[in-house]
C-alpha cells in the first residue's frame, strides 16, 4: 500500500473518530444532525441569540449582531456588522498586529479586539464585548462557550479581517476552571479542535500579574513603581505590587466574595443567627468577626489564613508609603462602587473609601433588601448578600490599612493586551 493511500485512510479514520467523539459527548445528535439549540444572553442589550457549535452554521449567531450594537468612545460593545466606519483602524497601511483576546470566565466571555502598531506599541481598541453565558463550569454549558468563541472568530475573519495571518487569537481562563480540571481539560481540547483557539488556564499569580498590567494600561497617569492593584473575585483574591527590578510581588488569597458568603452562612448557623430578608446589625457584627477569624485561619480555610502573614507585612509596608491603590474586578466595580455611588449620589465616581463603606453598612443595617434598593434608588437582585460582600471588602481595607481605592474596570483580556503592547514595542517593522 502506498504512503499516499495510507495517509488518506488515516485521515478518514481520524475524521470519523473525531465526529464520533463529538456525537458521543452531546455536541451533535447521534444521527449527525445538530443537537438541540439553547439560548445565550448577550449583554448589555439583553437580547438573545441562537447558537450551534457547527462552524458552517455559525452565521446564524453572527446574524443576530446585525443591528445589536452601540458606540461609546472608541469601543463597540457588540460588533457593528457591515458598519466599516466603526472598525477602521488608524494603522491601516502601517505595520500592525490585530489581537483578538478572550477572557473566559464562569459567567461571561469578555472579549477585546485591538490593533497594535509594531515598533511603537501604539494601540487602538476596536471592540470591547461582554457576552453573558450560563453560570458555572459543567457539561451543560460546554457547547455554549465553544460555540460563542467559534462564532466570534468566524465573524472577526468576515468583518474585521486584515491580511491573512495578521490576526492572533489569545484566550485565558482562571478561577472556576482551575478548580474543575475535568471540565477545564475538555473545554480546552474541544475549543482547540473546533475553533483553533487555545485557552490557557492561568494560575493565580499570573492572574494577579495580568490584573496589574491591565490596570496600568487603563490608568495612563499611574506610576507602576508606586501602585498596588487589588483584584478580588468570587473565589480568590490577589494583591500585586511591582518591584523596581520589573518583577512583581503577588500576595494570593484563598477566599473571594462567593466563598466568603458560603463560609459566613455556616458561621451564622454555628452562632445560632437566623437569617431573614432583613440585613441585621447582628449579621453585620458577626460578619466582621468571621472575617477576623478567616485572617487567622479557620476550619473553612483548612486552618490556613486568607493571606500569608509575611505577604501581608510586605503589602502593608507599601501601603504605609502611600502607594496608590487600584481595585479591579467585577466586585469592586459593579457591586461596591455602584452602592457607594448611589449612597453618595455620585453616578460616575471611581473612588471609594473605608468611611464610605462604614457609612453604607450602618445605614443598611436593619433594612430589608427591598428597603435598601428603594433607599438607594437601585434595582439589584441580592442587596443583602451585597452588603455582606461589603463587609469582606471593609475588613480587608481595615486589615491592610487602606483608606481609599480607585476602581478600574479591567479584566484579564486587558492584561494580555498590555503584554502584547509591550512586546510589540521592541519588534522591528522589518520583521
Amino acid at each position: 500500500m502506498s504512503i499516499q493511500v495510507k495517509n488518506i485512510l488515516l485521515y478518514l479514520f481520524s475524521h470519523a473518530m473525531f465526529l464520533g467523539f463529538l456525537c458521543g459527548n452531546g455536541l451533535f445528535a447521534a444521527d449527525g444532525h445538530l443537537g438541540e439549540r439553547e439560548k445565550a444572553q448577550v449583554k448589555p442589550l439583553k437580547e438573545h441569540m441562537d447558537y450551534v457549535p457547527d462552524e458552517v452554521k455559525l452565521n446564524e449567531i453572527i446574524d443576530q449582531y446585525d443591528t445589536a450594537y452601540y458606540w461609546e468612545g472608541n469601543k463597540t460593545f457588540l460588533f457593528p456588522k457591515g458598519s466599516t466606519s466603526f472598525i477602521k483602524s488608524p494603522f491601516e497601511g502601517n505595520d500592525f498586529q490585530r489581537f483578538v483576546i478572550y477572557d473566559v470566565g464562569s459567567s461571561a466571555i469578555k472579549l477585546k479586539i485591538a490593533d497594535v502598531e509594531i515598533g511603537t506599541g501604539d494601540h487602538y481598541i476596536i471592540s470591547d464585548v461582554r457576552i453573558s453565558t450560563v453560570y458555572g463550569v459543567d457539561k451543560y454549558n460546554l457547547r455554549e462557550r465553544v460555540a460563542t468563541m467559534g462564532a466570534i472568530k468566524h465573524m472577526v475573519e468576515e468583518e474585521l479581517s486584515v491580511q491573512k495571518g495578521d490576526i492572533e487569537y489569545l484566550a485565558v481562563a482562571t478561577g472556576g476552571f482551575r478548580a474543575a480540571p475535568r471540565y477545564r481539560d475538555t473545554l480546552v481540547t474541544r475549543t482547540l479542535n473546533m475553533t483553533g483557539i487555545y485557552i490557557e488556564v492561568i494560575d493565580q499569580a499570573t492572574e494577579g500579574m495580568l490584573a496589574f498590567r491591565g490596570a496600568m494600561l487603563n490608568e495612563p497617569g499611574a506610576d507602576p513603581s508606586h501602585s498596588i492593584v487589588w483584584d478580588l473575585g468570587g473565589r480568590t483574591a490577589q494583591i500585586v505590587a511591582a518591584e523596581l527590578s520589573g518583577s512583581f510581588f503577588i500576595a494570593v488569597g484563598n477566599v473571594g466574595a462567593d466563598f466568603f458568603l458560603i463560609g459566613l452562612k455556616d458561621y451564622f448557623n454555628s452562632q445560632g443567627i437566623v437569617s431573614s430578608e432583613r440585613f441585621t446589625q447582628e449579621e453585620l457584627d458577626a460578619g466582621l468577626r468571621f472575617f477576623d477569624l478567616l485572617m487567622e485561619g479557620t476550619d473553612f480555610t483548612h486552618g490556613e489564613p486568607i493571606f500569608e502573614p509575611d505577604d501581608l507585612i510586605f503589602i502593608k509596608s507599601k501601603i504605609a508609603q502611600h502607594y496608590d491603590i487600584y481595585a479591579v474586578g467585577g466586585l469592586h466595580n459593579f457591586v461596591i462602587q455602584s452602592y457607594v455611588n448611589a449612597w453618595n449620589k455620585a453616578s460616575d465616581a471611581h473612588i471609594y473609601t473605608d468611611q464610605d463603606l462604614e457609612n453604607l453598612l450602618h445605614w443598611a443595617a436593619g433594612k430589608t433588601g427591598s428597603e435598601i434598593n428603594e433607599g438607594l434608588g437601585l434595582n439589584t437582585k441580592r442587596p443583602k448578600e451585597d452588603m455582606l460582600k461589603v463587609v469582606l471588602v471593609l475588613g480587608l481595607m481595615k486589615t491592610l490599612g487602606i483608606h481609599e481605592v480607585t476602581t478600574v474596570n479591567v479584566n484579564n483580556a486587558d492584561g494580555v493586551l498590555a503584554e502584547q503592547i509591550e512586546m510589540n514595542k521592541n519588534l522591528s517593522t522589518t520583521h
